[in-house]
């Protein structure tokens, strides 16, 4: 074991080695490297930190774009979820944590906004003596969210003290007991969800799709993917990743004045021709 142990080490150091060679020999090459890990990792600026920050605003301008247009209710309820994905991200959640969840309430936005929730098929399955199991986007919707949900719940419970932090935590107890928290938190927001439906249809005219099977239906795919995102939490427990966001790529100085002196060099080089006569 030991043996394999240094020979992993030599071929490591011998790649380590190589690939600054490379990098030494193509310096444009590693400059285009690092601007682009800056321009998808790095901080830009404290309000506008990375791209996430920029798919945050899309729901904004989203909002806005409807509501000239003459859609005040989508305009409304992308803004909300606009409210909803920028305090998740006041959380500083990792960045692929961060970034499902923004997919997550796109699809539901977006879904809204398309008309997607209406495209339902009802399938010849028998769902009990008189309901048949209609398959559509708002099941899609329905296992997403939670699925999506979970992290930021967690991180919500770590930042307010009341969730151990599973990149620290061995005790397999300890760790059953914060996925267990965070799952049934994202049931109850599909629960609460399945309340907002039944107030929407009854008391402000909205028109849904709402019946006994189809909340117990949508109840079942909550459920579902509460559970995927209490596998997803384990394996984050499990792989001791990070629970916050890790500070962004920063440009060196000599990436930030490479341009501009690439510039200045070649503004600067002679223009081939015919040799200037020294003045007498």
């Amino acid at each position: 074991m030991s043996e394999l142990k240094r020979r992993a080490s030599y071929l490591g150091r011998r790649d380590l080695r190589r690939r600054d060679e490379w990098r030494a020999k193509h310096p444009r090459v590693e400059r285009f490297r690092r601007r682009l890990r800056w321009l998808l990792l790095g901080d830009w600026h404290p309000l506008l930190r990375d791209p996430l920050d920029l798919l945050r605003l899309s729901f904004a301008f989203s909002a806005a774009g409807f509501l000239l247009t003459g859609h005040p209710a989508i305009a409304g309820h992308m803004f909300v979820d606009f409210l909803i994905v920028v305090a998740a991200g006041r959380l500083n959640m990792p960045r692929l944590f961060d970034l499902l969840f923004i997919l997550g309430w796109a699809t539901q936005s977006w879904g809204n906004a398309a008309g997607l929730f209406n495209l339902n098929d009802c399938t010849n399955i028998r769902l009990g003596k008189s309901n048949h199991l209609c398959l559509g986007y708002d099941n899609f919707v329905h296992v997403v969210i939670p699925l999506t949900s979970i992290a930021p719940i967690y991180v919500l419970g770590l930042r307010l003290g009341v969730l151990p932090d599973i990149s620290k935590e061995t005790a397999w107890r300890h760790r059953l007991g914060t996925v267990l928290f965070a799952v049934l938190g994202v049931m109850s927001i599909e629960y609460v969800n399945e309340i907002w439906e039944y107030v929407a249809v009854n008391w402000l005219g909205l028109t849904l799709q709402i019946g006994y099977s189809d909340t117990i239906h949508d109840m079942a795919l909550g459920i579902l993917g509460s559970v995927a995102g209490g596998v997803l939490l384990w394996v984050w427990a499990a792989r001791r990743w990070p629970t916050r966001r890790k500070p962004g790529v920063r440009l060196s100085r000599a990436d930030e004045s490479g341009s501009t002196a690439a510039k200045g060099a070649h503004r600067s080089a002679p223009r081939p021709g015919r040799p200037r006569r020294a003045r007498r």
